[in-house]
């Protein structure tokens, strides 16, 4: 027997195979069995993002809100899509209410430190991308940004020694390689 759990459980496998355009038969098939499932609506959206349906992924992610209004996963899709379109008050909004539910997400503490860098305020990205990489001290990502940030700040050695623990967690990436030679040039 088909079941709403079964399904959601089955379109998660299929996502997680690289198989959205399937998965989210399986995520719009339990729906259908439970129409009010913040987790098949949010499989849906989370689908429509990979895909890069991101109009459609957006109104599916309000809906998932709708339907659970502390759907952290949801708010903070919301955010990065909403940071992407430049939306950046919209963005702040879903994704400190996202850290609000959930604070030890290192992607929801990067996401919002973007928005806040992308806003030109990078005194507060900073402060996301610290935490971010305390949260989560492999990440290449939260040096790279906290780099960026302290640049625009203006405080070079610090900007130096962030770009360079990113470099050590990503020697290939040519981002940070990038950064990495135009800070040790500026010495």
């Amino acid at each position: 027997m088909v079941t709403h759990d079964g399904l959601v459980e089955e379109g998660w496998e299929l996502y997680e195979e690289g198989e959205p355009s399937v998965a989210m038969e399986a995520f719009t098939d339990a729906r259908g069995l439970k129409p009010d499932s913040a987790e098949a609506a949010y499989g849906v959206a989370s689908c429509l993002m990979r895909m890069g349906r991101l109009e459609k992924a957006l109104e599916a992610l309000k809906e998932v809100v709708q339907l659970s209004p502390d759907h952290a996963l949801a708010l903070g899709d919301l955010g990065q899509i909403f940071g992407r379109q430049g939306k950046n008050a919209e963005a702040r909004e879903a994704l400190l209410r996202a850290v609000r539910l959930d604070p030890s997400s290192p992607d929801f503490c990067q996401s919002l430190g973007c928005v806040c860098l992308n806003d030109g305020d990078p005194r507060a990205a900073l402060e996301w991308f610290e935490k971010a990489s305390a949260l989560w001290p492999e990440s290449a990502d939260a040096w790279y940004m906290a780099a960026k940030a302290r640049l625009t700040l203006g405080e070079m050695t610090e900007a130096r020694a962030a770009i360079q623990r990113a470099a050590e967690l990503a020697p290939d990436d040519d981002g940070v390689l990038e950064l990495l030679s135009r800070l040790t040039a500026s010495e």
